[in-house]
């Protein structure tokens, strides 16, 4: 049976470690350290579902979401967007 696809991108390699640690048992985990780079990985593995940060460099959160919802054959995957600012 095949685990579902997550995708997480943070430009933090500790929130990226804790993510896959807490989900790999469950899911197939790709990651990535910025939008830019995770939309590249979102056109290759298509995954199920999207963990995001906000603020990233390169490409933030909204703007990967943008860039997600333009695209017909993308856009229906669901994102979560996470934020450790206060």
């Amino acid at each position: 049976m095949r685990k579902e696809r997550v995708l997480i991108i943070d430009d933090d390699p500790d929130i990226r470690d804790v993510l896959d640690l807490s989900l790999s048992d469950y899911y197939t985990i790709f990651a990535a350290s910025n939008g830019k780079e995770g939309l590249e990985i979102v056109k290759a593995k298509n995954p199920d579902l999207i963990i995001t940060d906000y603020n990233m460099p390169v490409m933030n959160g909204p703007e990967f979401c943008k860039q997600l919802r333009r695209d017909i054959l993308l856009r229906h995957l669901p994102v979560i967007m996470l934020t450790g600012k206060k």
